[in-house]
């Protein structure tokens, strides 16, 4: 909504202009907490979306208020031209804008199904890239048949409307790149996906976007700790809070070493 406010030019003073962005919101009918809207505000300063004395848009918070992605999100897609990963990002983009593809299954099928998301992973203790791989079979499959592409789906607990409908959100942010002119993220070909299967850049991107949500540990420790020493653990939907991935033991990096890990969200 800051956003959108400052591109439309709905909010066009400063934070404690009576036509700013708090002072706008503040006159909806149900109108956000203030504390929600410095949030916001705080965020895209700190992204480089906005320029704190004033709230105008830079050219990040220009290209980030066109694209229907979480600004952080975006920030993530953004790098990804630089760093040469654009389609692998628009991929993770789009599933981390959008609801987990993995069912819930009954408590008696949870281990099989915890199994079938570690294999999905491939060792990247990464939940991106495991959706990301998810989408990769889905994309491959369909062009063969139906058939084999929903029998995918049952044996490894994914949701085969939720995984069409990531995959169409795909189509939608292509546009929108499209509308700032930047190149396709889905062709192979061009500058922007010279580095496509190159994972070490894939997490770099997802680091350069969702900073500074990164939380740290060393040996011997189970928790993690933010950037603002908030003690934190991994979340019990995430890949790597299943029995036996390396995050949900204790830390076993070598000593004097840091173990470091990027999230999306905390949540009590």
């Amino acid at each position: 909504m800051c956003l959108m406010a400052k591109k439309l030019g709905l909010a066009p003073g400063g934070p404690e202009d009576p036509d700013g962005i708090p002072a706008f919101l503040g006159k909806a009918i149900t109108p956000p907490h203030e504390k929600s809207v410095s949030n916001a505000i705080e965020l895209l300063v700190d992204l480089g979306a906005m320029v704190p004395e004033t709230n105008n848009l830079t050219d990040l918070g220009q290209c980030l208020s066109v694209l229907s992605l979480e600004p952080r999100v975006g920030k993530m897609v953004i790098w990804s031209y630089l760093l040469g990963c654009a389609r692998t990002a628009a991929h993770m983009a789009v599933a981390m804008s959008y609801k987990s593809p993995f069912i819930l299954p009954p408590p008696n099928m949870r281990r099989e199904a915890e199994k079938s998301q570690v294999a999905l992973s491939q060792n990247s203790e990464s939940d991106q890239v495991t959706v990301l791989n998810a989408l990769f079979k889905h994309d491959q499959l369909k062009k063969k048949s139906e058939g084999l592409y929903r029998d995918f789906c049952r044996r490894n607990y994914l949701s085969p409307s939720t995984l069409h409908m990531i995959s169409d959100l795909r189509r939608n942010l292509t546009r929108e790149l499209d509308s700032l002119s930047f190149p396709s993220p889905m062709t192979h070909k061009g500058s922007q996906n010279r580095h496509d299967r190159d994972q070490a850049l894939w997490e770099a991107a997802l680091s350069a976007g969702l900073y500074p949500n990164v939380a740290t540990r060393k040996q011997g420790e189970v928790n993690f700790s933010t950037m603002t020493n908030r003690k934190a653990k991994i979340h019990v939907s995430s890949v790597n809070a299943v029995k036996g991935q390396p995050m949900n033991a204790k830390c076993q990096i070598p000593e004097g070493e840091v173990e470091f890990v990027c999230f999306g969200e905390m949540v009590q």
